[in-house]
Order: structure tokens, then sequence, then C-alpha cells
């Protein structure tokens, strides 16, 4: 961790603009952080000082920003009795309200919290680009020479199995599941409060959230049967494969007791705990804050513990890559190789067909819809992380397409949360390989239930990076698959984000417009001044 500034000013309009001037300074030292994110910054850190100095007068403000790794963590401290950035008896639209409305509007998540007699208001901001999927590559390349020189000695290979690979291998796997049983409750609890309050779901919302659920449930049927084509596949009635097998499982979705999702690691009883209690702390509002608080800071320690295994991530996937290269045959390349073809395939398409659809439902050609997303996709492809594009996606859909700011500013982070059909299809693919290279074959219930597992699994996604460890951890559990193969498909995920989350968003800024447009909620943009379209119902 490296101090960059500390520095103290007078909660007074020479203060203010002081802080911001010295915000912009620090980051534009760093260009992967654009001039729009910058000023969004400021803004949001110009709105909470004004609101402190509005509720307190004329204190004393500390302003640190500190560089972490690729990160850059920036503060602001006073100190005094709690003040929040939303006053209590404020009132409330879509949900939201005071100044949080104007943060959410800027498309940035500031972050309070009062400790020990002080206020803090704080925010990360990525300043340089992961080399995440570099260093996954060259531990891949690595494991492969690895095990090439182990098999010329037959003798090491056993040792190294028996007392390198597999106890450490083993030691990740325990963690991990222990990790990820209260990650997923808390994570289906947070997406649900995330909604904001039960008003949001006005009919328009419904009709955006309902959108994205079935278009992935659509995706995800398609990337099944796909599947089912190019992977060994058996259309069983009977026996463990059965449908009986399946409806056994659902059956199952309601614990016996609030406790026994935990202890069993029941990921479907988990989620149905989690939408409940979520739910009904979103109708108490007020009346659960401090519960809220602690959800949200439960869910921050687990990530946080997730985002520093990631860092680890490489040397994870080396000894998982060594162990099977030690054992692996030409079959099991062949299952890999198959599938990223066919899901680098099947993103291409699944694009394609949606601009198809979007294009001759609204009348707007191609070629200007992609105009106007292409900034999006081409800032999300180079970092491979939803979030860094969101404020792209805003000017898209706002500016470029002239979608209602009210139906953008709330669907879209819902779209970015709920809305994962590539990452689902991901789900399908690696675990119908990994099957495969078990020489296990899919069968109807247990394909039924892989496309459940990845519907779930997709919408309660952890938004860090390496998220797909936790979700890899619960399908392979889920669908009784050795931990070992964990890291193999951590490896294959980590190579498929550069492509996930681009398409992804597309797909959620693509339904977004179809939304806008059957609710007549355009107010012109660049696309309307350009092209009059001429809607097909």
């Amino acid at each position: 961790m490296k101090t960059i500034l500390r520095d103290t000013h007078s909660l007074d309009a020479a203060g203010v603009d002081n802080i911001s001037e010295q915000i912009a300074d620090v980051l534009a030292d760093y260009p992967y952080i654009t001039k729009r994110d910058i000023l969004r910054l400021r803004l949001g850190a110009e709105e909470i000082l004004l609101h402190w100095r509005q509720e307190v007068g004329e204190l004393r403000v500390e302003l640190s920003i500190e560089e972490k790794g690729r990160w850059v963590d920036l503060m602001l401290q006073m100190d005094g009795v709690p003040y929040r950035l939303t006053p209590p008896d404020a009132a409330e639209v879509s949900g939201v309200s005071g100044v949080e409305s104007t943060l959410a509007n800027l498309g940035i998540d500031w972050t309070y919290q009062f400790d020990h007699g002080q206020n803090s208001a704080y925010i990360s901001v990525e300043a340089r680009e992961s080399h995440r999927v570099r260093h996954v590559l060259t531990a891949m390349a690595l494991a492969a020479a690895s095990a090439v020189l182990l098999r010329l000695l037959p003798a090491a290979v056993d040792v190294v199995q028996n007392y390198v690979t597999q106890p450490l291998l083993a030691l990740c796997s325990r963690f991990l599941t222990a990790v990820v049983t209260p990650m997923m409750l808390l994570a289906v609890i947070s997406g649900v409060l995330s909604v904001g309050s039960p008003r949001t779901f006005h009919r328009v919302g419904r009709y955006a959230c309902i959108r994205f659920l079935f278009s992935m449930l659509v995706v995800i049927l398609c990337a099944g049967v796909l599947c089912a084509v190019f992977f060994p596949f058996r259309f069983s009635t009977e026996g463990e494969g059965s449908l009986a097998v399946f409806g056994r499982f659902l059956s199952g979705i309601v614990p016996a007791d609030a406790l026994s999702p935990l202890i069993d690691g029941n990921m479907l009883q988990l989620v149905f705990v989690g939408t409940v209690v979520g739910m009904a702390m979103l109708f108490l509002q007020r009346r659960v804050g401090m519960t809220a608080q602690l959800v949200d800071e439960g869910s921050a320690i687990v990530l946080k513990l997730l985002t520093g295994f990631e860092r680890a991530l490489p040397a994870f996937v080396f000894l998982s890559m060594l162990s099977t290269g030690l054992t692996a045959d030409v079959d099991t390349l062949l299952s890999y190789g198959r599938m990223i073809l066919l899901f680098a395939a099947f993103c291409t398409v699944v694009t394609a067909v949606q601009f198809a659809y979007v294009a001759r439902r609204t009348g707007y050609p191609v070629g200007k819809m992609w105009e106007i997303l292409r900034p999006t996709f081409m800032t999300q492809l180079a970092s491979a992380c939803s979030s860094s594009a969101f404020s792209d996606a805003y000017d898209a859909c706002e500016r470029g397409f002239g979608m209602d700011r009210r139906l953008v500013r709330f669907a879209l982070p819902i779209g970015t949360v709920i809305h994962k059909p590539l990452i689902a299809a991901e789900f399908v693919f690696v675990i119908f390989a990994i099957r495969d290279m078990t020489g296990d074959t899919m069968t109807l219930g247990a394909l039924l239930l892989l496309a459940v597992m990845a519907f779930l699994t997709s919408v309660a996604y952890p938004p860090v990076s390496g998220g797909e460890i936790s979700c890899y951890t619960v399908l392979l559990l889920q669908m009784g698959i050795s931990g070992d193969l964990l890291a193999a498909a951590c490896a294959l995920s980590a190579l498929f984000d550069m492509v996930e989350a681009p398409c992804n968003t597309l797909c959620t800024e693509l339904q977004l417009l179809l939304t806008a447009r059957k609710h007549n909620l355009m107010t012109g943009g660049k696309a309307a001044q350009q092209h009059t379209p001429e809607v097909t119902r």
C-alpha cells in the first residue's frame, strides 16, 4: 500500500474546490482512468462534502488517496456524530433518495460508514489493467511444460502427485467450500436488497426484469441443446439420470430448518432462504437497517477473502493443470479444445441473433446500434470487467438511444446484476466438458439440474474479479464432480471473461432498448436524430 496524498481542508467552498482539484490532479497520472470517470468522481466527492457542510457546518475534512496494487482508494473523513449521505426523512424516488440518488445517477458507488466518532466516504477505482488472463496463460504453459518433463521421470510423477499437487488442491478446495456457503446466502440477500424498495417493481420495472430472466433461460436452454449434440448425452428415463431424481431435488427446495442449508451446503435451499429473507427485509425497510448493514459487511468480508484467493489463482491453476497433465490423455485435450471453439462460436451467434432481433423489432439498423454500443464493448473487451464500462453503458442508453433516464437508472444496474446469459451458458459448457473428460455421460435429469443451477448461480455471481471461483465450487459440489477439477474450470473461465463481459452488457442494453420502445420511454437521442425507426409489432 502506498500513500499518494493525505491532506486536511476546511469544509467551506474553497476547501471543497481544493479537494475536487486534488482528486483530479492525482487521478490524471493514471492513463487507465478516463477523464469522464475522473469528472464523475469529482462530482460525487463534491456532493458528499456539500451535504456534510449543510449538516454540520464548516468543520475539517481529511482527504487521503492510497494506491493498492492496481487499485486507487479515495477516502473522505470527518469527525463528529454520524451523518449519512441521505437524511432519514427524505422523500424517496424509486427507492433511492437525496444524495444517494445523485450518486447513483452518476454511476458512482461511494461507500459510507461511521466508526469511532468518524464519518468516512470511500471508493476504490481500478487504475491499472488487470493481467489476470496473461498470468493464467503463463501458469498453464508452465504446467504443460512441467508435466512433459515429469513424464520423462515416471518415479517423480507419483511423488509430485501424492505429496505436492493433491494435498495443496485438497486444501484449496476445503477453503473455498467453507467460504462459498455463507457467500451464496449473503449474495442472494444483498441482491434482493439492491432493488431499493418494493415500489421499484412498477409495471415497466417488472417487464424489464422478466425480459432479463426470460432471455437467460432461452440462452441456457440453447447452450444445453448444443452441448447435448456435441458432447456425450444419454436421454435416460430411469435410474440416477431420470427426471424423478431431478424432481426429488426440486422438492427439497424448502429446508426443514434455517441452519441445515448452511451445514449441508445445499445451494438451492440457500437461494430459497436468501430470497425469502431478502424480500422480508425489503418490505420492512428502515426497521431492519442495522441487519441490512450487517449483511453488507458480511458480504464485504467474504468477497474480500475471494478477492485475496483470486490473486493466488495462477498458482492454483498451475497445480491443477500440472495434476491433469500428469494423468491426461489426448481425448481430454480434445474435449477442452472442442469446448473452447463451441463456446466462442456460441457467444458470437447469440450476440448476432440479439442484434438482428432488436433491429427487426425497433427498426434501427444493426450498423447504427453497433456504432452506439461499440465504446462499451471495447472498454469491457480490454478490461474483462462489467463495471469498467458502466458509465459508457449509461451514455449509450441515454444519449445514444435516447431512453428515459428513470428507466436506465433503475434497469441498467439491475440488469447488470441479474442478466448474465453468457456466464450461465459458460457454466453449462464447462460442466459438460468436465463430465466428458472424466468419462461421465450427461443425462436428461443431470442436464435439467445443471440448467437450474447455472441460472441461479449466474444471478448470484459475485461482482468481483475471480467470482467464478465461488460459482464453480457450488456447481461442482451440486453436480457431484470432484473438486480437483475446480482450477481447470476457473482457468477456462478466466479466458472466457474477455468475451463474456462485453457480450453480456451488449445483450442487457439491447433488452433495455426493447423495453423502452414497448413502453414509449424514448426521449430522443443520436439514433433518433439520424434515423426514424418503423416499429414492427
